[in-house]
């Protein structure tokens, strides 16, 4: 088992869920908090919808996507923070 494999939104990502609010995104969001000395609070998800808004480029997105092709990984890293991005945005309306 991988480190990756212990990361639920790593297993959503690869069984081809659709992005959902749940733990994997708290644990994302709580992350970010916590590494910018701040709580995870809706007003804090909302800045960081902002400061991660370069990585929902579709060029981003498309890197990662053949990223998987070539090391044929069901979801690279950068494709499961794409889902969690995802999931922050839907959660947030």
């Amino acid at each position: 088992m991988t480190g990756w494999d212990s990361i639920s939104s790593h297993s959503q990502v690869a069984a081809g869920s659709e992005p959902e609010a749940g733990p994997a995104l708290d644990r994302f969001a709580a992350a970010h908090a916590a590494a910018s000395g701040t709580r995870d609070t809706p007003e804090f998800r909302c800045a960081l919808r902002r400061r991660t808004a370069g990585d929902r480029h579709p060029q981003v997105r498309r890197y990662w996507r053949l990223a998987g092709e070539i090391t044929g990984e069901a979801a690279p890293v950068g494709v499961a923070h794409a889902w969690l991005l995802d999931a922050l945005d839907r959660s947030a309306g």
